[in-house]
């Protein structure tokens, strides 16, 4: 899951009543001046200082420009994200360390050219492909559309909008069904932890057959939906009758669960004849309910040095590479639980890109299709950390990695509940946004259409790059919904994707009819 459906704790620090201002033990200054694009100091711009936390309650600090554009504030200390916004414009997120006094100095992006904006809706229009309908189990011959997007790719990556659409989710589905059987892809990636997922990939390449366990090893409630086991049991069917070696694999890359890499590498390192306090160590980190962040940091210490000794005892015995690589993602996922926000976050996409690199480089002719969050799936950087697509594009090249964004344009999604203030995290529930305002992507590039459109950004008319190249409105969600204004982020999209899927309607998400999900 992504950051961007985190929920704040808002200061207003621009009035002296709402917080104490003085300079504190616990406090630093942060200060800096906000321009525009033409180097002139900007008065009235709004200032956001967000500290990530842990449990994706972000404290955010608001304060504003003064008429020389400048701006200074005390605030406790901590790492900071840094960005300024005046009407629709925006300045590139800077990240700050703040101890005792930080200096940032941030440009507003230029005006959006409204001449291109509307060159880029008409080109759109004419661009544009309808796809027939969202359903999975239906013709793809329109999809041949997409062809060119995927020419030449090693991964492609699938990035969801929000977590919790249907629509968005059976799109993902209808793609991976594509690529499987018309352009060979071996290899479905999903943004889950790699040990519990095997219990996944063991049912769809048929060693075992147990749905129910399938469907509990996707994790996340994100997941656990009847549209991921739909893909589940189509993998299934898609691989009876295949050799074992031509079976698809379902395969996890994220490192945000320990517990079932410790067992799996528990059970060989026994096998192995592994010193005793190393298996103690490892039956320790079997627990699923063991809180390691909350261990002292000496405790947490022994069991990384440990998990790594692992790693280096797994090559010294020749290991199968997938045993070298569950002690690996051990190490990883200890490091991980124990890093702060956001550099947690900022760890957790480098480690899902080496993830990936590592099930393409397995076999030497893998390819592999990705789903994840589009804030993981995208090039570039959010609030300045680089996403596993950013570090997926430089390990392999722009012509081996194709990221795809699908998205919608009004509707419901699933997500918690977090709209009742700081602390107030509430159920699962579905909630509803009206149509795509004027100017967003969606309503430029998706307006009018009954149907999903899908679009390529490789090659775009000249007269549109400005607007494809600008940090624009876009519907954005991840697992969690404070209120409208957060499901929108500025993103250039050009620069993130090779493609836009939108489609006109979403329905929320349906739980997965497995026994105990």
């Amino acid at each position: 899951m992504h950051r961007s459906g985190s929920a704040t704790k808002s200061i207003d620090l621009s009035r002296s009543e709402s917080i104490d201002l003085s300079l504190s033990k616990g406090n630093g200054v942060i200060e800096g001046v906000i321009r525009d694009e033409s180097g002139h100091p900007r008065t009235n711009v709004a200032i956001r200082l967000t500290r990530p936390r842990r449990n994706f309650i972000d404290d955010v600090y608001v304060t504003t420009s003064s008429s020389d554009g400048r701006f200074q504030v005390n605030v406790p200390k901590g790492t900071y994200v840094a960005r300024a916004e005046l009407d629709e414009r925006t300045t590139s997120a800077r990240l700050i360390e703040l101890d005792d006094q930080a200096s940032v100095d941030m440009t507003l992006d230029p005006r959006i050219d409204s001449n291109a904006r509307i060159a880029a809706e008409a080109w759109s229009r004419k661009a544009r492909s309808l796809l027939a309908t969202t359903d999975p189990t239906g013709a793809d011959d329109d999809l041949a559309t997409l062809t060119p997007w995927f020419e030449g790719a090693r991964i492609v990556g699938l990035g969801e909008s929000t977590h919790g659409s249907r629509e968005t989710f059976q799109l993902k589905h209808r793609i991976i069904r594509r690529l499987v059987e018309k352009e060979g892809f071996s290899v479905v990636a999903l943004e889950a932890n790699r040990g519990e997922l095997k219990i996944a990939d063991d049912y769809v390449r048929l060693v075992t057959k147990d749905e129910a366990a399938a469907v509990r090893s996707l994790g996340f409630w994100t997941w656990r939906t009847q549209e991921l086991q739909d893909l589940l049991r189509w993998l299934r069917e898609h691989n009876a009758g295949r050799l074992p070696r031509e079976r698809v694999r379902l395969v996890g890359i994220d490192i945000q669960s320990t517990s079932e890499l410790a067992r799996s590498s528990s059970a060989w390192a026994r096998k192995a004849g592994a010193p005793a306090d190393m298996l103690a160590t490892l039956e320790l980190l079997e627990d699923p309910n063991l809180d390691y962040p909350s261990l002292p940091l000496e405790q947490r210490q022994s069991l990384l040095r440990v998990a790594r000794a692992l790693e280096a005892f797994s090559r010294e015995r020749l290991a199968p590479s997938s045993v070298v690589r569950d002690a690996i993602g051990l190490a990883r996922g200890l490091e991980f639980l124990s890093l702060a926000p956001p550099h947690d976050f900022e760890f957790r996409d480098r480690a899902m890109a080496d993830n990936v690199l590592a099930e393409l480089d397995s076999r030497g002719t893998e390819r592999v299709v990705l789903w994840a969050h589009a804030g993981h799936v995208a090039r570039g950087a959010f609030d300045g950390i680089a996403t596993m697509g950013e570090h997926l594009a430089r390990a392999r090249g722009d012509a081996a990695y194709r990221p795809v964004l699908i998205g919608f344009r009004a509707g419901i999604f699933r997500a918690i509940d977090a709209s009742k203030g700081p602390g107030a995290i509430g159920p699962i529930s579905s909630f509803e946004l009206p149509e795509a305002p004027n100017q967003t992507l969606e309503a430029v590039l998706a307006s009018g259409a009954d149907r999903p459109i899908a679009i390529g950004l490789r090659d775009v008319p000249s007269n549109t790059i400005p607007w494809f190249e600008a940090r624009i409105p876009t519907r954005w969600a991840g697992g969690m919904f404070v209120n409208e204004r957060a499901t929108t982020i500025l993103l250039a999209p050009r620069r993130a994707f090779d493609g836009i899927i939108i489609a006109p309607r979403s329905s929320p998400s349906i739980p997965a009819t497995a026994p105990g999900n």
